[in-house]
């Protein structure tokens, strides 16, 4: 998986809004991986965030892409 890849950068992006909510800003994907299951594509992403205060933060998801649908399984700070 490259985390510049702009499919990946859109699922970080996705991660940061559905679990902050416009808290914190989407810096950048640092890294992670995928796999294919039954269900869809699964990926495990390490994801940089920023407050409006300029504190960053690393969090860590993962997302299911199946069915034409995206959703987040899981998410750690």
């Amino acid at each position: 998986m490259a985390p510049a890849d702009p499919h990946v950068v859109e699922i970080g992006k996705f991660v940061v809004e559905k679990f902050h909510h416009g808290k914190l800003l989407f810096i950048a994907v640092l890294g992670g991986f995928t796999w294919n299951c039954e269900g869809g594509k699964y990926y495990a992403l390490i994801i940089e965030n920023q407050d409006y205060e300029g504190a960053t933060f690393i969090h860590k998801a993962l997302v299911v892409e199946a069915k034409g649908e995206t959703k987040l399984l899981w998410h750690r700070n």
